[in-house]
């Protein structure tokens, strides 16, 4: 600024004098006004853009508490999920056993009411109509000892009837309380994703805040470069203080990673819950070796980031639909493909857990998810990485 003033004047200075012209005393006065004020102007501006980056810091720790709050919940969402199948699983097989005691109480039924039946038959036959019914006295002999050992048997039988019984009745209790904890549990999951959504378009809204914050920024900086272009000290200062931003950010990205990626094998979460359809280097409909897994996935399943990464790549990308890429670090990228919905944007830092995308709704056949991993650009088997079951988890 001062080397832009001093040039002025010497022009002013050195600049001959026209026919008609007004004093240059009060010309030069006029010019040192006007420097003045925009000096004033800059100083201002410079007022201006503290207060805004102040407020642009404010909205990155809101924007990273709700990213917090948003890995929780998808936790949260995870496990409730996996509950609801358990206890599925678990009121069929309650199902069955109850329909297999209610056949064998059936069976003890008929057979009871047979030899009711017969018991009757030979009460209406007094003991001397026995002695004198066709039949040697062995025959007489065998029915009264089966006579005598018939009461035993129906106590017993009646007993185990009463076992029975009362097993169904126990069956039925457990069945209709984990019927209740179900219900309870798909309330807890629709609780939980309405949070969930809720903190997702939290988020979207502090992230509209920076986006109109940086966009006021740049026009502002267009505006300052429009107004004072011949002040090149400014733009040094401008260059400088965006170089000293840069280095600060790769710093703090530095000191945040204080674990590699490499480090994370066998650690990781999956990114979605599913049934693994296709797994690394089988052949493909077409014949080719697959470079990644394809995981069938519940539909509105949400998908979550395996690790701390940044967003190098999120939109369509030919027959892939919508695709994601992720750099995490020591040459190592992650691209998942096959969402109807990418929640996160370019150049954005994501958290481990931190939902990253929505799978379709209603999809028949389910939705599939592609997940590859690469280092250096090579693709390598990602499923050691994870943490899985045997290749189907519920999700």
């Amino acid at each position: 600024m001062k080397g832009v003033l001093a040039a002025l004047m010497m022009f002013m200075l050195l600049a001959p004098a026209a026919p008609g012209r007004a004093d240059p005393v009060a010309e030069k006065k006029q010019a040192a006004e006007q420097l003045d004020r925009r000096r004033q102007e800059l100083q201002s501006g410079q007022a201006r853009d503290k207060a805004l980056a102040a407020r642009r810091d404010a909205l990155r720790r809101e924007l990273h508490d709700l990213q917090k709050q948003a890995v929780a919940l998808a936790a949260g969402v995870r496990e409730a999920r996996a509950k609801i199948a358990r206890n599925s699983e678990r009121l069929e097989d309650l199902r069955i056993l109850e329909a297999d005691t209610r056949r064998r109480l059936l069976a003890d039924r008929q057979r009871q009411g047979r030899t009711l039946a017969a018991l009757i038959r030979l009460s209406r036959r007094p003991p001397v109509a026995l002695l004198a019914a066709p039949g040697d006295s062995r025959d007489i002999l065998h029915a009264a000892t089966l006579l005598r050992a018939l009461p035993p048997v129906l106590q017993r039988r009646a007993g185990e009837i009463r076992q029975t019984l009362e097993a169904i009745v126990s069956l039925r209790r457990e069945t209709e309380a984990l019927r209740r904890e179900l219900d309870a549990l798909r309330q807890r999951l629709d609780k939980e994703r309405r949070q969930l959504e809720r903190a997702m378009a939290a988020r979207k809204v502090a992230s509209a805040h920076l986006a109109v914050a940086a966009r006021r920024q740049q026009q502002r900086n267009r505006a300052l470069a429009r107004e004072v272009k011949n002040l090149s000290a400014l733009l040094a200062r401008l260059d400088a203080a965006r170089a000293a931003k840069a280095r600060e950010r790769k710093r703090k990205l530095r000191e945040s990673r204080t674990v590699s990626f490499a480090s994370l094998r066998g650690r990781m979460p999956i990114p979605v819950r599913g049934r693994i359809l296709r797994r690394f280097g089988t052949p493909d409909p077409a014949g080719l070796k697959t470079r990644g897994v394809e995981i069938a996935t519940a539909p509105d399943a949400v998908i979550v980031a395996p690790a701390r990464g940044e967003v190098v790549f999120a939109g369509p990308f030919r027959k892939l639909g919508l695709l994601l890429i992720m750099d995490m670090g020591g040459g190592y990228h992650i691209l998942l493909s096959g969402m109807a919905r990418i929640e996160v944007g370019l150049g954005q830092t994501v958290l481990a857990g931190e939902p990253v995308g929505v799978m379709a709704s209603g999809a028949v056949p389910p939705p599939r998810l592609y997940v590859e991993l690469r280092k250096n650009g090579e693709p390598v088997n990602p499923l050691p990485w994870f943490v899985t079951g045997k290749g189907k988890v519920s999700g």
